[in-house]
């Protein structure tokens, strides 16, 4: 991957912290989505059917959209997220 590319001339020890801060963002990222999720299904969970409605459409109108644009981009819309 282009990503993992290390800038010529750079020192290993510089290359492998560089790797692992970034590893530690990746994973922060992910664990602040994880908590978002986690809360929002919550949040779904103790709400009434019209919000439960409106929150399945959406979800249904996301996937639909990311067919959509698979079918015509193909792999590459995995890009965008």
């Amino acid at each position: 991957m282009e990503r993992n590319r290390k800038p010529e001339g750079a020192a290993p020890r510089e290359s492998a912290a560089a790797e692992v801060s970034g590893e530690r963002r990746v994973a922060d990222k992910r664990e602040r989505w994880r908590a978002h999720k986690r809360a929002y299904f919550e949040q779904i969970a103790a709400a009434g059917p019209e919000v439960r409605r409106i929150s399945c459409a959406d979800s249904l109108h996301n996937v639909r959209t990311l067919l959509k644009d698979y079918r015509r981009i193909g792999d590459r819309i995995w890009t965008r997220l």
